[in-house]
């Protein structure tokens, strides 16, 4: 069809340049963006041959009796194909890729509904999904289940991906319980009952002993501060862990944007395999909310020949006409 004919058709976009009411509106009830970006495709290059017309029909038959199945199945499914491009030029956010692990580990039970089908398309749809994608592994054990929006924040490398990240995280949270047992142990070494070890913002961890106990100190205490009824001390053991906790927090988010980056480092290799995933995936999630008014067309033509398919595409058109029309504002007479 040339430019003019599908303006005046209003299949994705009306004469004046609106998005609705087209067509493309009343049909898009479709899972994702990319099932949307797919059924404005099909508007725009309907299907020609009868042959592929006739297994497109006995495809979405086929899937009348589990298609609230299906429709629980893709709840999680995310724009995989938007995604994986974000990844290959790695400006994927940390919530894309816990959406790609959502929506990937979604496979196997779409999968598994589809597979009894006797439908071809839908079998061969079905055979380019796999079990279980080593991807989703891998952001599972990469990635928080809610993770931040973005990565300055922090929050977004799950717990037990690196030892190192899980320490300075753990000198943010367990300061108190280093401290209280730093203070039994000195107080079991010094004697002295009345110490304490204590932190403020202006002079950093120190340890306070009374001005009538100072001379018991060890020789390992270091003076940092003098009052009138105390002093304060540091020990090489509280410097270390000073520096470690004053410095946890900068040092943390360091270290999880270079595990994030290294992440989309090693899922650039699945790049291709997340791009074929996209491909049937797109097809599903198009499918997952086809309109009622379709599914009672060919409900009708059920039990008919398939040469009835081109019935049920003009009753699709006639579909389309009222309600086109019933959209349009209505103008005072």
């Amino acid at each position: 069809m040339d430019a003019a004919t599908r303006r005046n058709l209003e299949l994705t976009e009306t004469i004046r340049g609106e998005p609705s009411p087209t067509l493309a509106s009343l049909l898009d009830t479709c899972a994702t963006s990319m099932g949307s970006r797919l059924l404005r495709h099909w508007l725009h290059h309907p299907i020609r041959q009868h042959g592929k017309l006739t297994r497109w029909l006995e495809a979405v038959r086929a899937l009348l009796p589990i298609h609230a199945d299906i429709h629980q199945a893709l709840r999680p499914v995310a724009d995989i194909e938007r995604i994986t491009a974000r990844v290959a030029l790695k400006s994927a956010r940390p919530r894309d890729l816990a959406a790609l692990r959502d929506s990937l580990a979604a496979l196997s039970a779409v999968k598994t509904l589809a597979e009894p089908l006797e439908a071809p398309l839908l079998q061969e749809l079905a055979a380019l999904l796999p079990e279980q994608s080593p991807v989703v592994a891998l952001l599972q054990a990469a990635i928080l289940q809610e993770p931040s929006v973005l990565l300055r924040e922090g929050g977004v490398i799950n717990h037990g991906y690196s030892a190192n990240l899980d320490e300075l995280r753990a000198l943010q949270t367990d300061c108190g319980d280093f401290l209280l047992q730093l203070e039994a142990r000195e107080k079991a070494r010094t004697g002295i009952s009345t110490l304490k070890v204590e932190f403020n913002r202006v002079h950093g961890f120190y340890i306070e002993v009374s001005k009538a106990q100072s001379e018991h100190v060890p020789d390992d205490y270091r003076r940092r501060q003098t009052l009138k009824n105390a002093e304060r001390y540091i020990t090489p053991e509280l410097k270390e862990f000073e520096d470690k906790a004053l410095s946890a927090q900068d040092r943390a988010l360091a270290l999880e944007k270079q595990l994030y980056d290294a992440l989309l480092d090693q899922l650039a290799p699945f790049i291709p395999d997340l791009k074929l995933i996209a491909r049937p995936w797109r097809v599903w999630t198009c499918w997952r909310r086809l309109p009622s008014a379709l599914f009672s067309t060919i409900t009708l033509n059920r039990n008919s020949s398939t040469t009835h398919g081109w019935r049920s595409s003009m009753a699709v058109i006639r579909w389309w006409k009222p309600r086109s029309s019933a959209s349009l504002p209505t103008t005072p007479a």
